[in-house]
Order: structure tokens, then C-alpha cells, then sequence
């Protein structure tokens, strides 16, 4: 059998995100398309898909235009890869969400360097009988 996305590591996954709009040539691009469970499908890839579906559209929102390329290769992700998530024609995984997700400025920012600790007692961490 020839699974579309046979590669992607959660197997439950039978169809591909744009089968679950009901117009596939919607998915990524319109932010009306409407979604079923098509036959062969399930509630969480449905899901699923409308999450992907809604990610692609806000990063095609974003101004200045970005550019796929570059935020893929960010992540070390192909352009292809990205292009086909973007449509729905593959499943994102996390490292394509994750990338989208940090070029959609949705992650905290957690590279930047600690505040340096203030001078005092050390902490205790709650323990009352003298540990620290």
C-alpha cells in the first residue's frame, strides 16, 4: 500500500491534510474552506489538518511577505517540504509547525542569555530542614 506521507513518523495519519477540505485547492489559501472527514479519515487528522490549514494561512498573511525558502532552510527544511506542507499536500511534523510557529514570532524566545542572579542569600528551594 501507498500511504501519502509513508516517511512521517505518527503512521495514523491515512490521508493527506488537504483531504480533509472540502474543496482541496482551499487548503492554505482560503480562509473560508470548509472541512469533513472524508472516508478513510478520523476526527484527529481532521483536526489536525484545520490547525495546518490555519498556520498556513497566517504565515501567507504575514507582511512583508516572507519567503519559504529561507524560513525552511532556517530549520533545515528542503523548500519543497515547506511548499508541500504549505498546501496540504504532506504533514507538517514538528520541525516544519516548529519553524512556522518561530517565524510567526508564536514561540518565546528562549536563546537569549540568563539574567544574571542577584547577590543575597542562596535559595532554599522550599526545603525547611537547612537544605538548599
Amino acid at each position: 500500500m501507498n500511504r501519502p506521507g509513508g516517511n512521517h513518523a505518527d503512521r495514523r495519519r491515512q490521508l493527506l491534510p488537504r483531504d480533509y477540505a472540502v474543496d482541496p485547492s482551499d487548503f492554505g489559501e482560503n480562509p473560508m474552506a470548509r472541512f469533513h472527514i472524508p472516508d478513510g479519515g478520523d476526527v484527529v487528522s481532521a483536526k489536525i489538518a484545520q490547525g495546518q490549514h490555519a498556520l498556513a494561512l497566517a504565515w501567507r498573511a504575514r507582511r512583508p511577505p516572507r519567503s519559504g525558502t529561507r524560513d525552511a532552510a532556517a530549520f533545515g527544511v528542503s523548500s519543497s517540504v515547506w511548499s508541500r506542507c504549505l498546501l496540504g499536500e504532506r504533514w507538517m511534523g514538528e520541525t516544519v509547525m516548529s519553524a512556522l510557529l518561530h517565524h510567526l514570532d508564536a514561540l518565546p524566545r528562549t536563546t537569549s542569555r540568563p539574567s544574571p542572579r542577584r547577590p543575597g542569600r542562596p535559595r532554599t528551594h522550599g526545603f525547611t530542614d537547612g537544605r538548599s
